[in-house]
């Protein structure tokens, strides 16, 4: 088996809202309040009238909670620029920068079911393949099968899944495992086996956890994407969700 690490952080910047309440300059005159059913009629046409942003929303260096319906780029900030539109609920961004793109999507039915998906540029100006070779040779991670070709967004490449090595071996020779979510950014607080990056961010898996890697050739670059869930029986969903924000990508000309 060969062995390969990947770290990384998550950011997520909640969205607030405010409200402006105009006052009354007249105190010679009473008005009369809405009744309550009135109030109810106008929040039900606030609701209803409710439209998601038009053009791409810009997802560089910020979280941002995604709107089924809309379409998020980092066009402006990551090497390889790429556009999402989102057909399902429970999806988010955690943040993007020139080398480095996080995604997050929780189960709308099942909070407790996470999906990660980190994106970086590793060793981009070499081919695929290559960019595997240098990943498993870092110690840590555990290649599961062999890599096998794939099509993500129209670009060939590809994949393999692999597995965090355990924390250490205990007194009696059992394997510990810390168990979190697989995609992170290092230096975030939580343990890795390792990572793989660039100048200025990496990606991790976590011990123990299993997680699927795809490794694109997108024009003159190649892209890394890693992506699973902290529980190793529901890998196959994961990726299935993963899969699902493929079919609404699109790689970009520029960077």
């Amino acid at each position: 088996m060969q062995r390969l690490v990947l770290g990384l952080t998550f950011v997520l910047l909640a969205a607030a809202c405010s409200a402006k309440t105009a006052e009354s300059t007249t105190t010679t005159e009473l008005v009369a309040q809405p009744s309550t059913t009135e109030v109810a009629n106008a929040t039900t046409v606030l609701e209803s009238t409710a439209t998601v942003a038009e053009g791409p929303v810009d997802i560089c260096r910020r979280g941002e909670v995604w709107q089924q319906g809309a379409s998020y780029s980092a066009a402006r900030c990551f090497l390889v620029p790429v556009r999402f539109s989102v057909s399902a609920a429970g999806f988010a961004s955690e943040g993007a920068g020139d080398d480095w793109l996080t995604i997050r999507w929780r189960d709308p039915d099942d909070q407790d079911f996470l999906v990660r998906a980190g994106m970086i540029t590793f060793e981009s100006s070499e081919p695929p393949r290559a960019v595997l070779e240098r990943i498993a040779a870092i110690d840590g991670l555990i290649l599961i099968g062999e890599p096998l070709p794939v099509e993500v967004a129209g670009r060939s490449g590809l994949v393999v899944d692999f597995e965090g090595a355990p924390w250490q071996t205990g007194p009696e020779g059992a394997d510990q495992c810390v168990t979190l979510t697989p995609v992170r950014f290092r230096g975030d607080g939580n343990p890795i086996v390792g990572n793989v990056g660039s100048r200025s961010e990496s990606i991790g898996v976590g011990y123990c956890d299993l997680a699927r890697v795809w490794v694109l050739e997108v024009d003159d670059r190649t892209v890394t994407i890693i992506g699973g869930t902290a529980d190793p029986a529901r890998h196959e969903e994961a990726v299935v969700k993963i899969e699902e924000l493929f079919e609404g990508m699109t790689f970009e000309h520029g960077g």
